[in-house]
């Protein structure tokens, strides 16, 4: 007498043991990834201070962009003499390609002149003035010529503002403005001329953005706050993930039991 045998198409249920098998592989894998991560950025952030990732600034436009930072995108340069130059890119200010340090933040486009002995830079009532080798002479935030348009010097060493009221003269020695009715043929105007791509991605590397370090990445990659708002429902996935990782283990452990 022939044992009648029950068939169960394996393939075709969503859970046979196969597809559970698959599923566990699937997200184990996952979860290992994950893991690793969490095991990559836990071993970086507790050698921070050792690799100074909490000084080491971001300038990855497509990290910055994630953060809300919008690179600046063009810039100026000004002639000073051979070889010496004044940039301007973003907030910042470059002698050359040094950071002129201890100036705040740029607001506007600034104006620069040299009267072949120091440097003057303009802007919105500030006023930054250094030597021919870029030492900071002066800063001042109060300056009295408000809404300068242009800026020139003349043969006698001094510097001329344009602003809408009329001109102001004076001289690097005491920064002390007054108005003058020089005609502007006497003047030589300065003027800038645009950034090269090669030296706003040169730039685009030594600006350092406050508080967006390798390590405040690292450690929004740890806690999932990279993820901003979807960082719950990160969390809630993972989660269940684990307990799916447990009861398809738990099920094939039973099953390979019979």
């Amino acid at each position: 007498m022939k044992s009648s045998v029950k068939k169960i198409n394996v393939k075709n249920s969503k859970f046979s043991l196969l597809n559970i098998i698959r599923y566990h592989k699937f997200i184990g894998i996952s979860l290992a990834i994950w893991l690793l991560i969490m095991v990559v950025t836990g071993v970086l952030l507790n050698h921070s201070n050792d690799l100074e990732l909490d000084k080491a600034s971001i300038t990855n436009k497509t990290i910055l962009k994630v953060y809300g930072v919008k690179q600046p995108e063009n810039g100026f340069s000004f002639l000073i003499k051979k070889n010496i130059f004044i940039h301007q890119f973003g907030e910042k200010l470059f002698f050359n390609q040094k950071v002129i340090e201890n100036v705040g933040q740029i607001s506007e486009k600034v104006l620069v002149a040299s009267n072949n002995q120091d440097i003057f830079i303009y802007w919105n009532q500030h006023v930054v003035l250094l030597t021919l080798d870029g030492e900071l002479i002066e800063y001042n935030e109060f300056f009295s010529v408000e809404n300068a348009i242009a800026i020139g010097t003349d043969e006698a060493k001094s510097f001329y503002l344009k602003t809408k009221e009329g001109l102001f003269s004076g001289n690097s020695d005491d920064l002390e403005f007054v108005p003058s009715v020089m005609v502007d043929e006497k003047i030589k105007w300065h003027k800038s001329v645009p950034l090269t791509e090669e030296m706003i991605k040169r730039f685009s590397l030594t600006i350092s953005y406050e508080g967006f370090t390798w390590e405040r990445l690292l450690l929004d990659i740890h806690n999932g706050n990279v993820f901003g708002y979807f960082n719950k429902y990160l969390i809630d996935f993972l989660s269940f993930a684990f307990l799916g990782l447990i009861f398809s283990g738990i099920y094939i452990w039973f099953k390979k039991l019979k």
